[in-house]
């Protein structure tokens, strides 16, 4: 009894409530974009598999950026306002080429512009998605003082189990929620690159945008009522 009190009163810390459920909406908003991804790739983009295999790359670039920009936000603008505006910008970037194929302005499937295109974009979005989890985690590792002075005990491993666990749990629903988007947009059923109505992908498309957009503005909302500002966690 005594241990699950003192976990109550760990987890019951407000920045780090505030980290949990931001984290939650963004877990969603994420396994939405990861599920469906393979079906924009094959259906939507009409991507080969050596060209999706070859967009992975840039994703390499994409950590080392992020290593060396997350850091440099940090000390700029402080841990909270980098992780918002970075979260922000990701939250825009991901689903602007889907919105830019909307509105006829993007390039058309099968050339290369559209594949460096895609690629270009792809990289900057991880860099932004990778950037803001060093940011959160950062931010994480900061309520460890924070709690420390009201409870006396260091609890690192408690948080950042709780916060890694429900990540993983929430993301399923995600992934639920994209098997959900499928059939609402009438998505067929063992189709092939090429054979997919141009109506339903477009479809899929606008039934994708606002979940994704809806869950991860949520998450970066909720994130703005963080309350261990630089100064507070120097004085902890």
């Amino acid at each position: 009894r005594r241990s699950f009190a003192e976990l109550i009163e760990t987890l019951s810390n407000r920045s780090f409530l505030v980290l949990f459920v931001s984290a939650m909406f963004g877990a969603m908003a994420a396994g939405v974009m990861t599920s469906l991804w393979v079906y924009f790739g094959r259906h939507f983009w009409e991507l080969t598999t050596a060209q999706i295999g070859v967009m992975q790359i840039s994703y390499f670039l994409s950590t080392v950026v992020a290593l060396l920009v997350a850091p440099w936000l940090s000390q700029r603008f402080g841990k909270k306002r980098a992780a918002i505006t970075v979260s922000a910008l990701s939250v825009l970037i991901t689903p602007l080429p889907l919105m830019l194929r909307l509105f006829g302005s993007f390039p058309t499937n099968g050339t290369p512009e559209l594949f460096y295109m895609l690629m270009v974009f792809s990289a900057i979005d991880v860099t932004m998605m990778i950037a803001s989890g060093i940011l959160l985690a950062a931010m994480l590792t900061d309520v460890v003082e924070d709690s420390e002075l009201s409870t006396g005990r260091r609890s690192e491993g408690t948080f950042f189990a709780a916060n890694s666990f429900v990540q993983k749990a929430v993301n399923g629903l995600g992934v639920v929620l994209a098997g959900q988007i499928l059939p609402w947009g009438e998505f067929p059923t063992e189709a092939k690159p090429g054979e997919v109505a141009g109506a339903t992908l477009d479809a899929l498309a606008l039934a994708t945008i606002p979940a994704f957009g809806v869950l991860y503005f949520i998450s970066i909302g909720v994130l703005c009522f963080y309350g261990i500002s630089r100064e507070r966690h120097a004085e902890n």
